[in-house]
């Protein structure tokens, strides 16, 4: 997946600051069912992945070469962090 900036993503949906957009690749996709799921990526070669965004839609033929729509964990994370500890999840 490749992440498009936001101001080009609006073309196709009305996204604001707490979300990313990605393209998916040829090959891939993401489809009904699928939100929730993590958008991860690494800083360099060998470095712990870094969840930065969940699914959060897209269209609903689920085509390759599409534009999916991610939550952005980072706008999150106070409540995450707040949730996790209330839990004692970590």
């Amino acid at each position: 997946m490749t992440i498009i900036p936001n101001d080009q993503c609006r073309n196709i949906y009305p996204v604001n600051d707490c979300q990313i957009c990605a393209k998916v690749n040829a090959g891939e996709t993401v489809c009904n069912g699928d939100s929730g799921s993590p958008l991860y990526c690494f800083k360099s070669e060998g470095a712990p992945y870094h969840v930065i965004g969940a699914v959060s839609f897209g269209t609903r033929t689920c085509p390759e070469n599409g534009v999916v729509v991610f939550t952005k964990v980072s706008c999150y994370i106070d409540f995450i962090d707040k949730i996790s500890l209330q839990n004692s999840l970590f």
